[in-house]
């Protein structure tokens, strides 16, 4: 049976935890170590908070993810019907200079894998230069459509990086309260040696053992 009266650096926020936990229901039995019990129950619970924020601000990134991941397929799709379209209006002449004047480049070459700002950029130019063409009228509803989902897509993602910002403070306060829990817990010990002199099983049973 192995005994942890101290923790090191590398222990996970859930051994910190269980350990905590275990440390502070043995402390509340004796109120002589009130003053001990309540520092490792503020560790402890602060440490939790910490650790659920965490949690749910990774949770919340990785949702906006998969909604950026279908936004942008469904604008690569629509960007593909108004080529499509474009197309046909032009009885399928990819050189004629109208067509030419939306989609320089073929929208399947351009159009895949993540967005970037060139990828944006190219999807602004194609539905103003249609738009523009009068032409190209019969395509409004599908050049809107487009627009819109180019729309929703910028605000995921401008939702996505102050979602990675959120990560990154929780991250971080997820760490300061797991060095503060850390140290209280180490701490515990040789408190416990001076309040209870030459009762080395007694100081024992206030830490958890790796059974």
């Amino acid at each position: 049976m192995t005994v942890r009266m101290s923790l090191s650096e590398a222990a996970s926020v859930p051994e910190l935890l269980r350990n905590l936990s275990f440390s502070t229901r043995r402390l509340a039995a004796y109120p002589s170590a009130a003053s001990l019990h309540g520092g490792a129950v503020t560790a402890r619970n602060n440490l939790r908070v910490a650790d659920e924020a965490e949690a749910n601000a990774q949770e919340s990134r990785l949702v906006s993810s998969a909604v950026v991941e279908v936004l942008v397929d469904e604008l690569f799709a629509s960007v593909g019907q108004l080529s499509a379209g474009a197309l046909y209006v032009v009885q399928r002449k990819r050189e004629d200079d109208r067509y030419r004047a939306a989609f320089p480049q073929n929208h399947s070459d351009v159009l895949k894998g993540s967005i970037s700002d060139e990828k944006r950029s190219y999807i602004k130019v194609a539905c103003d230069a249609l738009s523009a063409d009068p032409s190209f009228k019969s395509l409004a509803g599908d050049i809107t459509h487009t627009r819109t989902l180019l729309a929703q897509v910028e605000a995921e993602l401008n939702n996505h990086k102050a979602l990675e910002e959120a990560e990154r403070v929780a991250e971080a306060a997820l760490a300061i309260a797991a060095k503060n829990a850390r140290e209280v817990f180490n701490a515990l010990s040789p408190a416990l040696t001076l309040l209870f002199p030459g009762k080395k099983v007694l100081v024992r049973s206030f830490f958890r053992s790796g059974r």
